[in-house]
């Protein structure tokens, strides 16, 4: 991808002033606003719940660090005009380049039809698979129920029933799937899980590695917070309280310089909490989670966030050549002096 001059960009609004409608992805998406609306989205979707105003944790708040400062080489709690994957060229540029191929809006020249299409298939099918993927937390302990509830190990999967086992039989409850418009994401902010559906989507398929490992580190800290969310979920049906069982602020995690390897001996165990069930008989439980089985949960969600075959790497990453004409795209985008029309041009 080399540089244009001034001509090859003005021929660029041209075609594109006189193109036809073509194909692109649906739902539409928009990468660029995406990006810029990361940091409010996330500041209003990772609160502390227990304070009266509810606490933006994404940002540094009365003293104390921010989620942002923990996630693997995010620069600030932006996301506009920032290299955080460090791979040379600013995130919302990077995706402007891919915006430009899902909908069909910039200057495309050295790339026929079939490339286009095939990313923009590949984009959808990624989106379509991520909204399907739930969070699985196993070996939550259940404790001291005395003879009617048994000491036990359960597994949670967000949208599917857990259940307990008892004396009297199993005591299932629905557990909210992560995704979708009753999901657990959504309930946070409804952009969240769009957003996390979208980027996680555009990283997949640009392929890029070092990006990959960034937004890894970046949604696990997200998801790390929406275990007690997932918890208080599948046990608000037993609690007799009406109270939060545990405090999402328990759960923390600094992570180190592998963004995709989540430090397992950096979270705490959520509880023992002693919850009281009340239907269909009465009997009091203690209930942990123990380190271990949120690292798993954690690790095994982002591990997906990977390079598959809906991967376009060798065309979309920094060191790809999206024109496939000799010139790397971290080339073409430095020789253009980081000006994002030049750099795609």
């Amino acid at each position: 991808m080399k540089q244009k001059h001034f001509f090859t960009i003005l021929v660029c609004l041209m075609l594109l002033l006189g193109a036809r409608a073509q194909a692109q992805v649906n739902p539409p998406v928009d990468l660029v606003a995406i990006m810029a609306d990361m940091e409010n989205m996330l500041g209003s979707a990772i609160v502390d719940e227990s304070t009266v105003p509810p606490t933006d944790m994404w940002h540094d708040h009365g003293g104390a660090n921010g989620i942002w400062r923990s996630v693997p080489g995010q620069i600030g709690p932006g996301f506009v005009n920032v290299d955080n994957d460090h791979n040379g060229i600013n995130d919302d540029t990077h995706m402007s380049l891919l915006n430009d191929i899902l909908n069909n809006t910039g200057c495309l020249l050295n790339l026929n039809q079939t490339t286009l299409s095939n990313i923009r298939a590949s984009y959808d099918a990624a989106r379509a698979n991520i909204v399907t993927w739930q969070i699985t937390i196993s070996g939550i302990q259940i404790r001291n129920g005395g003879s009617l509830v048994g000491d036990q190990d359960i597994t949670v999967t967000t949208g599917q029933q857990a259940c307990i086992g008892t004396l009297i039989g199993d005591q299932c409850f629905d557990v909210d799937p992560l995704f979708g418009d009753n999901g657990l994401l959504h309930s946070a902010d409804p952009r969240l899980d769009d957003y996390i559906r979208d980027l996680g989507a555009a990283y997949m398929v640009i392929g890029d590695a070092q990006s990959l490992s960034y937004f890894q580190g970046l949604i696990a800290q997200v998801i790390v917070k929406f275990i007690p969310i997932l918890v208080n979920n599948l046990l608000a049906g037993i609690k007799s309280d009406g109270g939060p069982i545990l405090d999402a602020s328990e759960v923390e995690v600094d992570f180190g310089p592998k963004a995709y390897a989540v430090p397992c001996g950096e979270i705490s165990q959520l509880g023992p909490t002693h919850v009281c069930i009340t239907d269909p008989v009465s009997v009091c439980v203690d209930i942990t989670v123990p380190a271990p089985s949120i690292c798993q949960a954690v690790q095994g969600f982002i591990d997906r966030f990977n390079a598959t075959t809906w991967s376009y790497t060798a065309r979309l990453s920094a060191g790809g050549d999206m024109n496939a004409d000799g010139t790397t795209n971290i080339t073409s985008h430095n020789a253009a002096g980081g000006d994002r029309m030049q750099f795609k041009a």
